[in-house]
């Protein structure tokens, strides 16, 4: 399993999902899948291809992962 393209699948079911989230559980939801595509992203080893691009993406899906847990609270359950 490539790390890179199973992030990649995570943050385009993601980004759909975060246009239509509503509640605070699926914001929560949404939390927990950005933090699963920064682990995959973090887990890319240093002789990919990609692992230069896969390092900034690890922080920016960090980034969205807490903010989709900031935004749960703010949200009815």
């Amino acid at each position: 399993m490539d790390p890179f393209a199973a992030a990649v699948r995570i943050d385009n079911q993601a980004s759909a999902t975060g246009k239509k989230a509503t509640y605070s559980t699926q914001w929560l939801d949404l939390a927990a899948r950005w933090q699963r595509a920064s682990d995959l992203m973090n887990a890319v080893p240093p002789n990919h291809s990609r692992y230069e691009e896969a390092q900034i993406r690890t922080k920016l899906y960090k980034k969205y992962s807490e903010a989709a847990e900031k935004e749960s609270k703010k949200r009815p359950s």
